[in-house]
């Protein structure tokens, strides 16, 4: 269908204000027919042909077992609405290798700008990213990536939440859940603004980033939900 998808727990399904199962798409590949249906990033898929959908690898099962160019009813829930749309299968593009960029990661560093701590900013510490500063044009044209705004995490804590979620330096977070409006991700602008942004949020009861991880196959999108550790 041409979309990034990943499995949802039920806490990150209850800050989309879903109780119950299904797959999250994390973004749709520009030109797929999943866009062209009109899918969405944060999309959840809950059923496909009036079959529940309980696992990303079971939904591309189900797909692949498909041939082109048939027409699949897609069931989705979003902002607290569900919503079907028609995606016709196209055939599968050939994964195209290209190099890694880890090695590249170092050079994207650079000093940040001085920005004032605050509560957002030991939140972050508390929950294991360490250092983190606004993504620019330049530490893009040093890594050798295309450049997105948002907060490039530059240092993550072993151990900790950010790690276990997956967390790691020259991971960009591009954006971050509404506290207004928990169904809505707010595109991040730089160190500044996610900070304010965390600081509003109930970090006990978790919040949701969005992040692109740099990879063999390029970025990949991820959604994930980050909390406080449990204090005794």
């Amino acid at each position: 269908m041409g979309i990034g998808i990943q499995d949802l727990d039920a806490k990150l399904a209850k800050t989309y204000g879903l109780e119950g199962k299904g797959v999250l798409i994390t973004k749709p590949i520009e030109g797929s027919p999943a866009e062209k249906a009109g899918l969405q990033a944060n999309d959840i898929i809950v059923e496909v042909q009036g079959r529940e959908v309980k696992s990303a690898d079971g939904l591309k099962n189900f797909v692949a077992s498909h041939k082109p160019g048939k027409t699949l009813k897609v069931k989705v829930f979003r902002g607290g609405e569900y919503m079907d749309f028609d995606v016709t299968i196209a055939k599968r593009p050939d994964n195209t290798s290209i190099a890694s960029m880890d090695e590249n990661m170092n050079s994207m560093q650079s000093k940040p700008a001085e920005e004032p701590l605050d509560a957002g900013i030991e939140a972050m510490k508390k929950i294991g990213i360490e250092q983190a500063s606004t993504f620019t044009k330049e530490m893009a044209s040093k890594g050798d990536i295309d450049y997105i705004p948002g907060v490039v995490i530059e240092g993550v804590r072993p151990g900790s939440e950010a790690q276990r979620q997956g967390l790691r330096s020259g991971s960009i977070i591009t954006h971050i859940m509404s506290a207004e409006n928990s169904a809505k991700d707010l595109p991040v602008t730089g160190l500044k603004m996610l900070s304010e942004e965390i600081a509003k949020h109930n970090l006990s009861n978790g919040i949701r980033v969005r992040i692109s991880i740099p990879s063999r196959m390029g970025m990949i999108e991820r959604i994930v939900l980050l909390e406080l550790p449990d204090v005794d």
